[in-house]
């Protein structure tokens, strides 16, 4: 599989149907969180970059991770057992 690149990543989700209110204060406090230098340090230490996406972003990047797997899953008939 050449043209595929493996990277891990981490992200903080809500359950289904939590008010929206609440997702974009969880966010914003996420995002500050982020944004200072102890939490930049901290990940650069483990090897990690540190990259805050609101809540849509996130979305759309988390759709992209299950199509772009979803491809390899197929194309390696891969199963659950």
């Amino acid at each position: 599989y050449p043209d595929l690149i493996v990277s891990s990543w981490f992200a903080m989700y809500a359950p289904a149907g939590t008010p929206p209110a609440i997702v974009e204060k969880l966010s914003g406090e996420i995002r500050k969180i982020m944004a200072t230098d102890a939490f930049r340090q901290k990940a650069a230490e483990q090897g990690a970059e540190a990259r805050y996406m609101d809540p849509k972003q996130l979305g759309a990047y988390t759709q992209e991770e299950l199509d772009r797997w979803g491809k390899v899953v197929k194309a390696a008939h891969i199963s659950a057992n």
